[in-house]
């Protein structure tokens, strides 16, 4: 076997490679698959042809039988002073796993991110998939946070009646007072070896970057004139691409509401009011942490069903095996 950096001609073995992903957001769930006969892997090409990736491949008499493809976060290293890197993908053909190829091959990819000068080495993976566990364990992984998934998919006739008068767009000013109560399912988030003030930074400054494209709706919830709760959902391009569709796919990245001790029947009502307010989609999705027990209650209430999970690793760099 020949471990090797990846060529440009390998490119289409490597896409064929992540058509075998058993264990992933877009072909764990039935009703995803069912939503499209035309899935196609995005995620993994757009990965493998970034200009930042390094792929390297698994070659065997007949040819390429597994690859990783690792990189790294430069905006996010800079940002909180740590130099990130990840792992997007690792596929190996069925028939050759169980033989130490997966592991050595990630072996060879943090190799290749330390000699970047990674600080941090970061990995997601399902959080059912115990050989991959057990192959990012065995080269030094430990486990960081669990994540869930949920979906709605729509069933009945849109409500006109259930958009409220009291929820609107929110205009960037509004935007600022909802920072301090922004808790999304990031892993860095749950690392004390990283500076939670310059993460938080970051993610605010992202938030507040990305909120007013063209592709993102901020609704927010006033009664009486004050502020109570927001949402904030996009438009979903990699799982329309996936899927091959161009009927709107929507991810929510946050759902606030302002006070702890309020009701979540607020983010209910915010929930149910962009299900019937968006127009003709195919799926709404939130990604959340177990410990956000309040808000998987309002998903749940809302028609939203546990989908996926899935779990992030971290390996510093002194965590060798």
């Amino acid at each position: 076997m020949t471990i090797r950096q990846a060529e440009e001609k390998d490119t289409p073995r490597l896409i064929e490679l992540s058509f075998l992903f058993d264990y992933s957001p877009f072909t764990i769930d039935k009703k995803f698959r069912a939503l499209s006969p035309d899935f196609y892997p995005t995620f993994a090409d757009d990965m493998i042809r970034k200009k930042s990736s390094v792929n390297i491949v698994a070659e065997g008499e007949n040819g390429i039988i597994g690859y990783i493809t690792v990189g790294m976060n430069e905006a996010l290293s800079k940002a909180i002073g740590k130099k990130i890197g990840n792992i997007y993908l690792l596929s190996v053909e069925p028939s050759y796993r169980d033989k130490g190829i997966g592991r050595f091959l990630v072996e060879k990819g943090c190799g290749v991110l330390y000699t970047y000068g990674a600080d941090l080495i970061t990995v997601g993976t399902d959080l059912y998939n115990i050989p991959a566990i057990h192959v990012y364990e065995s080269n030094g992984f430990r486990s960081a946070m669990f994540w869930h998934i949920y979906r709605y998919y729509p069933e009945l006739p849109r409500d006109p009646n259930l958009v409220s008068d009291k929820i609107d767009l929110i205009s960037m000013h509004g935007l600022n007072q909802y920072l301090p109560y922004l808790a999304r399912p990031v892993s860095l988030l749950r690392d004390r070896k990283i500076s939670q003030e310059r993460l938080m930074g970051y993610i605010s400054e992202q938030f507040l970057k990305k909120s007013m494209g063209e592709n993102e709706t901020v609704l927010e919830y006033r009664d009486n004139g004050c502020s109570q709760g927001m949402i904030h959902l996009s438009i979903d391009k990699l799982s329309m691409s996936t899927l091959n569709v161009s009927t709107p796919v929507y991810k929510i990245s946050d759902l606030i509401v302002m006070d702890e001790n309020t009701d979540m029947e607020i983010g209910e009502k915010l929930l149910g009011d962009i299900q019937n307010r968006m127009g003709e989609y195919l799926m709404m999705e939130m990604w959340v942490e177990p410990s956000q027990t309040r808000l998987i209650e309002s998903l749940e209430k809302s028609g939203f069903h546990l989908c996926y999970s899935g779990l992030s690793l971290h390996r510093w760099k002194r965590e060798s095996v």
